[in-house]
């Protein structure tokens, strides 16, 4: 996946409808089919074999040609919650393609504080 970061951008922002839709279905985990019409273009267009959906985050698998497959990830930073990244990986190799703050949601803030 060489693109710019624009389009890595769109893939992200893609990343995050899905995981709102999710959010506000109630479903902690789900996993879609990859031409599913619920996922924005930009994540069909990548032609995944299947979508993997959790509370905080989103998986492609990609099936390569010839039996290899790789995954795309948009998920929170192991060390950094604040912190997304848009990340490749195959064979034990990770590639960070885009990272981009995050904040929580006022409401998760709130909770987070005993407000509510």
């Amino acid at each position: 996946m060489d693109r710019n970061q624009e389009y890595y951008a769109s893939v992200a922002q893609a990343c995050e409808t899905v995981l709102t839709q999710s959010q506000t279905s109630g479903a902690k985990q789900r996993t879609l089919s990859g031409n599913d019409e619920s996922l924005p273009s930009v994540i069909r267009d990548l032609h995944p074999s299947c979508v993997y959906i959790n509370t905080n985050s989103v998986g492609l698998r990609m099936d390569g040609r010839g039996g290899g497959s790789y995954w795309i990830g948009w998920s929170q930073n192991f060390y950094d919650h604040s912190l997304w990244e848009l990340e490749t990986s195959a064979e034990g190799m990770r590639r960070v393609l885009l990272s981009r703050r995050r904040l929580p949601l006022p409401d998760a803030l709130l909770r987070t504080n005993g407000v509510r």
